[in-house]
């Protein structure tokens, strides 16, 4: 589910890492990400973050994961860009 709070965006994420390549997909307000980087020392989580601000366009550092630290399932936030935005952008 992707919906907007207090001048920030949060989306629903679920992250496979370890992928063989980088991409993603948006399904029933799910965005599903596939990183390359292992769930190892925050790899992860940190390769999401750049790969979120990659699609959305945006610097990494308005983009910030606010659940789900140590899980698949996250909750990610985008600040400085407008729903409209994000749904265009992620093609959701």
């Amino acid at each position: 589910m992707i919906r907007e709070k207090q001048g920030r965006v949060f989306i629903d994420v679920r992250v496979q890492p370890r992928a063989s390549r980088k991409r993603y997909e948006c399904a029933d307000g799910v965005v599903k990400l596939w990183v390359t980087a292992p769930p190892v020392d925050q790899k992860a989580n940190e390769a999401v973050v750049e790969f979120v601000a990659e699609i959305l366009s945006v610097r990494k550092s308005a983009v910030r994961i606010e659940k789900g630290l140590k899980s698949k399932n996250k909750v990610v936030s985008v600040e400085g860009l407008p729903l409209e935005k994000v749904v265009e952008r992620l093609k959701c």
